[in-house]
């Protein structure tokens, strides 16, 4: 939801999500590399687990394990629709900045995840982007889950002299208004219009509409495109583009 609402009390994420879905250790261990892309992951001294994450290896989802992952917490279609949509405004900001360091399998994986507790909300009033977080730190893929706790509002903005891939999703989540590529204004406009009733929460999404402003500048100052150009680069199969089979099969 936006904006955030205190955690959920109870089990803890792991224990809540069906059993299907849930990757032991042991799990782990055996099928390590076919479940998962392990690369290095370059430290840009942003965050506070960057001392843990130097020098160590990170498990990325692959594309089949996040529609196994999708399917198992029974997202409804009309957010797995909207997931894709912001992986594939995504893939096409990454593959025509990557600045050096950009980790495009990481940006798939958090951008078709980023909505992964947002059904179960609707039900229990969590702060999707704080829970979604927490579900993949406890599934063992907790660089995914950074990016994911910010795809609403950053951390940080403009910590590091090159775009992160949490600026590339949060973004691109900014750009999709259900299941449809919108300009940033018509986006906004909507969270505005749901959320923005009360005055506290109107000045918030203001000042998170003037901050996405300012990073829309920033990446598309290094992209050989404009803002409106995505629609029509994404329906002519740009480079970057997804497949097209069902996220939940």
């Amino acid at each position: 939801m936006f904006p955030s609402s205190p955690p959920v009390s109870g089990p803890t994420f792991l224990e809540s999500i069906p059993a299907k879905i849930k990757i032991h250790k042991s799990e782990q261990k055996e099928n390590g590399p076919a479940r998962a892309a392990e690369i290095c992951w370059p430290s840009r001294g942003r965050f506070a687990m960057k001392d843990l994450m130097n020098e160590q290896r990170i498990r990325i989802p692959s594309e089949a394990e996040c529609r196994r992952l999708v399917a198992g917490m029974g997202m409804l279609d009309n957010i797995v629709a909207h997931s894709r949509q912001v992986c594939r405004v995504s893939l096409l900001i990454v593959d025509h900045l990557n600045p050096d360091g950009l980790n495009r399998d990481l940006i798939r994986a958090a951008a078709l995840l980023h909505d992964i507790t947002k059904t179960r909300s609707f039900q229990t009033l969590e702060d999707h982007a704080e829970t979604g977080a927490q579900l993949l730190l406890e599934i063992g893929y907790p660089e995914v889950g950074r990016i994911v706790g910010q795809h609403v509002r950053l951390d940080r903005y403009f910590a590091s002299a090159v775009p992160t891939e949490a600026e590339v999703v949060n973004y691109a989540d900014k750009r999709v208004l259900h299941d449809r590529i919108v300009p940033l204004g018509e986006r906004m406009g909507y969270i505005l219009e749901k959320y923005g009733r009360e005055p506290e929460r109107k000045r918030a999404i203001l000042l998170l509409w003037e901050k996405t402003e300012a990073l829309e500048a920033r990446l598309f100052a290094g992209l050989p495109f404009a803002p409106d150009d995505i629609s029509r680069l994404l329906a002519e199969g740009s480079p970057g583009d997804l497949p097209e089979p069902d996220p939940r099969s």
